[in-house]
């Protein structure tokens, strides 16, 4: 990595041009006359790295959640990720690892969309296998509702035919 161009406060005004395409294609420091220094970079720049530092938080907590026993996990100790309780073991790690690929390549790229979109696509998933579930456990209930007054069960066909169109809805 080559040594960033250090721009002096009276250069942006004799200089703006330069500034600025300077921190257009990465970052801009600027000395002032009072020794402070100043970095200058580009908006969506500057919003990857605000979306690497939040999600690398996220993941380290959601790393800490799954370490722990799935019965003793419970929805805060996923933070804002507490939608990726729903989802099963294997599931649950391959999103871990698709979502730490995503920062890296957020934070390589500059771009914050990187992250976002994989974090949505995971959380649409985590949120089919809740509704799916809650399904199953409607139908659960039903059938045990029905048995309990000695009639028949309601068609399971129709119980999967709603599943899968929640999910079908769910997951576009």
């Amino acid at each position: 990595m080559s040594a960033p161009t250090i721009f002096t406060a009276s250069d942006l005004d004799r200089k703006r041009r330069a500034v600025l395409d300077t921190a257009k294609r990465g970052e801009a420091h600027v000395r002032d006359t009072d020794g402070s220094h100043l970095v200058m970079e580009s908006a969506q720049s500057h919003d990857a790295r605000e979306a690497t530092a939040e999600w690398a938080v996220r993941l380290h907590q959601l790393d800490v959640a799954a370490a722990m026993q799935r019965d003793q996990r419970r929805p805060r100790h996923f933070g804002a990720l507490t939608w990726a309780r729903y989802l099963p073991e294997d599931d649950l790690n391959n999103m871990r690892e698709a979502l730490w690929e995503a920062l890296l390549a957020t934070r390589a790229e500059r771009n914050a969309d990187i992250i976002a979109v994989e974090a949505e696509d995971w959380m649409r998933r985590a949120q089919a296998h809740d509704r799916a579930a809650s399904l199953r456990e409607l139908a659960a209930y039903g059938a045990g509702k029905a048995a309990e007054h000695g009639k028949e069960p309601a068609d399971g066909a129709a119980a999967v035919r709603a599943a899968r169109r929640c999910r079908a809805a769910v997951t576009g």
